[in-house]
């Protein structure tokens, strides 16, 4: 399930979540953080200046919620990637201090 895609005449934070949500598709880890870390800065000022409704700030935590859940599932396929390499590797080790 991919996130919701954002409007282009939404709150500046709803561009901030879309950038990181396109760096974390993009595998970019480093550009993610800093997009992260912008989304974060830009959210908390809109929510003290009371700049986003209810409804809007629901948009952006489901879309949160989306990227967030994108990033488990693409963490979990690399652990399981690991996993596998280092089975490989020790069943590659046994097959040659056996032969």
């Amino acid at each position: 399930m991919s996130a919701p895609e954002i409007a282009a005449d939404l709150h500046p934070a709803h561009h901030r979540l879309e950038a990181l949500r396109a760096a974390v598709e993009a595998g970019d880890y480093a550009e993610a953080g800093a997009c992260m870390q912008a989304y974060d800065r830009c959210l908390r000022e809109a929510v003290i200046a009371g700049e986003l409704d209810r409804e809007q700030i629901e948009t952006l935590l489901e879309a949160q919620r989306g990227i967030l859940k994108r990033f488990v599932a693409m963490r979990d396929k690399a652990a399981d990637d690991l996993r596998g390499l280092r089975q490989g590797g020790r069943a590659a080790r046994a097959y040659l201090q056996a032969g």
